[in-house]
C-alpha cells in the first residue's frame, strides 16, 4: 500500500504503475491520467505571456500547459530551476510578478511532426519580431 502524493489516497502498489508507460510514479494512475489530460487541454502552438497587458515573452511548445507551468513555477533556489528562460529568471529575481501575468495562445493546433515544428518556430519568430517582448533573447 502506498499514498498518492497528489490525491493523498492510500492505494495498492499496482495503482502507481501508469498504463501508458508501465513506469512507477509517486502519483496514482488516475491522477497521472488527469495530469496527462490537463497537459493536452491546450493544443500545440505559439503562446504569449503578458505582465499587466504588456507582452514580456513569446514561445512555442507542443505542450503549452506544461511550458506555462515551467515558466511560472516558484523555485526556492536557482539551481533547482529546470527551464532557465529569461522570463523564469526575471520571475525568480522578482522583476516580473507572476500574479500579474497572463498566458494566452496566439496560434493553436500546430502538431508536433517535423513540418509543423518548423511552422511553430517560424510563427514564434514572426510574433517575436512583431511584439519585441522584453525577455526574448
Amino acid at each position: 500500500m502506498k499514498k498518492c502524493n497528489r490525491c493523498r489516497k492510500v492505494k495498492e502498489d499496482k495503482e502507481f504503475i501508469w498504463h501508458r508507460t508501465n513506469k512507477k510514479y509517486t502519483a496514482c494512475s488516475s491522477c497521472k491520467d488527469y495530469i496527462h489530460d490537463m497537459e493536452r487541454s491546450i493544443p500545440a502552438g505559439v503562446y504569449m505571456i503578458r505582465e499587466k497587458g504588456v507582452p514580456v515573452y513569446i514561445g512555442e511548445s507542443y505542450i503549452p500547459y506544461r511550458r506555462r507551468k515551467e515558466h511560472l513555477s516558484k523555485y526556492k533556489d536557482w539551481n533547482s530551476v529546470k527551464h532557465k528562460s529569461e522570463l523564469t529568471k526575471a520571475i525568480f529575481h522578482g522583476d516580473v510578478i507572476k500574479e500579474n501575468t497572463t498566458f494566452e495562445m496566439l496560434h493553436e493546433n500546430i502538431d508536433n511532426d517535423i513540418k509543423h515544428s518548423v511552422a511553430r518556430l517560424e510563427l514564434e519568430k514572426i510574433e517575436i519580431e512583431k511584439y519585441n517582448p522584453k525577455y526574448n533573447k
